[in-house]
């Protein structure tokens, strides 16, 4: 009890928390928009389903 009373917290509360995730997204999608290996089409995920993950993450398909 006595040795956590010491310790200062320090709350961060961002006003633009909720769009976090999605600036995030979005920085990685620039960062990584010249690399194919990092991209699945739509026609790749019509015909594969799910394993077309396999592509960018091997063993990452569950089914």
């Amino acid at each position: 009890g006595e040795k956590l009373m010491k310790f200062k917290i320090r709350i961060e509360d961002p006003p633009r928390r909720k769009d976090m995730v999605f600036i995030g997204g979005s920085v990685l999608a620039e960062v990584m928009k010249d690399n194919p290996k990092f991209w699945m089409s739509r026609q790749e995920y019509e015909e594969k389903g799910v394993r077309v993950l396999d592509k960018l993450l091997p063993g990452a398909a569950i089914m």
